[in-house]
């Protein structure tokens, strides 16, 4: 629609309160089939941090030490409904 000639706000406006099905249609119409279409572009992308030990050494005490780290992780292939539920839920349930 933007390739068209319409504004964001345009797009915006007219997709606003249409049906699954009309949409399905719209995509259908200009040779896209809504199944074909990676999952993260229909759910989005999950970024979060978690938490792993490493194995160092201090060389102040001369020992190997276990130290906590935290990395960032991508979720290209977000679950839905109950699953998505409990993804969430296993992130509040580790912080609380």
């Amino acid at each position: 629609m933007r390739k068209e000639g319409m504004s964001k706000n345009e797009a915006t406006q007219y997709l606003r309160a249409k049906s699954v099905a009309f949409k399905n249609e719209l995509l259908f119409t200009k040779n896209i089939n809504y199944n074909d279409v990676p999952q993260w572009q229909k759910r989005g992308v999950g970024i979060y941090s978690k938490e792993y030990i490493r194995q160092g050494y201090n060389p102040v005490s001369e020992k190997v030490v276990s130290v906590k780290r935290k990395s960032f992780e991508a979720d290209y292939e977000l679950p839905i409904a109950e699953k998505y539920s409990a993804f969430i839920g296993s992130f509040l349930a580790a912080k609380y």
